[in-house]
């Protein structure tokens, strides 16, 4: 019989630098809950459009973030995230050949990340 493991519910801060302006620093800190990576296996993540459908569920992923407006935290809710995820996901992050939503549906989608030790 197998055991299934017990899964964590949200990622550890995960820090993203990005090649923009729109953050200063240009530093991204998140939290992801899982989600189900079906819809990312069946033409392989490098294959992607990163359509609507992709970056709800990267917004629907994102759990915490630590971005500020003039000092001021930004609640990480549905309203703020519509607002100002898909300006972040459609960055580049530094070092990489690859947009941010891109690199959260990756990691997300991987069950691996999310295992109890």
């Amino acid at each position: 019989m197998a055991n299934i493991k017990k899964l964590i519910a949200l990622s550890e801060w995960l820090t993203y630098e990005l090649e923009t302006t729109i953050l200063d620093p240009p530093i991204l800190k998140i939290k992801v809950r899982p989600i189900n990576a079906m819809a990312t296996t069946d033409v392989g993540i490098e294959n992607l459009k990163f359509g609507a459908v992709m970056i709800e569920m990267v917004i629907d992923a994102v759990q915490e973030w630590d971005i500020a407006d003039e000092g001021n935290p930004i609640l990480c809710n549905d309203e703020m995230k519509r607002l100002h995820l898909p300006f972040l996901l459609s960055q580049k992050i530094k070092g990489k050949d690859t947009l941010l939503g891109i690199e959260v549906l990756r990691y997300a989608g991987d069950i691996e990340h999310f295992i109890r030790p």
